[in-house]
Formats: C-alpha cells, sequence, structure tokens
C-alpha cells in the first residue's frame, strides 16, 4: 500500500509527546529521529541484564540531536543540559555518527581535541 518511495517508514518519534529540553519543540516534528540521552551508555555498571536494553531505559531523555550538538559546541562543554552530567565517549560517538547521519550529509568537520 505504501509506496517504496517513502523516505521514512517507521518514524516512531512522530508518537512522542515530549518537547526537547533545548528547542522546546514537540520532538514529534522533528524531520530526522530525536537523539537519546540517559540510561544506556552505562551498560557496564555490574547488573547488565539484556533484558532492559530492548526498551528505551524509563529515564531516557529526548533531544533534538542538532541543538544538542549546538548547545555542547557552543559551551566547549560536552554536558547533558538537563542534569549536568558528561557525555560519556560512547555518548559522543553516537551523537557524532547521529550527525553524520542525519543533518551533515555534505561536508565533514575535524575533531578538535
Amino acid at each position: 500500500m505504501a509506496g517504496r518511495g517513502s523516505p521514512s517508514p517507521s518514524r516512531w518519534w512522530t508518537d512522542l509527546s515530549d518537547e526537547c529540553p533545548i528547542t522546546l519543540e514537540p520532538l514529534s516534528t522533528l524531520p530526522y529521529p530525536p537523539f537519546r540521552l540517559g540510561g544506556g551508555g552505562c551498560s557496564h555498571s555490574g547488573d547488565a541484564d539484556a533484558s532492559s536494553s530492548s526498551s528505551p531505559p524509563p529515564n531516557a531523555m529526548y533531544f533534538d540531536g542538532l541543538a544538542l550538538a549546538s548547545y555542547c559546541v557552543s559551551r566547549a562543554t560536552f554536558t547533558n543540559p538537563l542534569t549536568r552530567e558528561a557525555l560519556t565517549w560512547e555518548d559522543c560517538v553516537r551523537l557524532d555518527d547521529y550527525l553524520e547521519e542525519h543533518c551533515y550529509h555534505h561536508h565533514h568537520h575535524h575533531h578538535h581535541h
């Protein structure tokens, strides 16, 4: 029924009622999926039970990934704007991949550490 040309078959985030904590825009209106922070990056906390990884953890927060990246860059600090916790290396890598996939497409950027 749905034509093969539909760009994004499962726009799951259109069901989200949350707003991006940075832009205060409804996540459901994003042209790309929101970026999840929290709950994920700490699976090595000792009691990693695999069953919990299939669904987003209850303390997960969703952001407009581009806004989150802009926030981090503008303040030169990679922290969660809500919890003030530093993003893990894994979070930064995921954010980078996320931006490459959804936001940049055409130009590459280089990291400065």
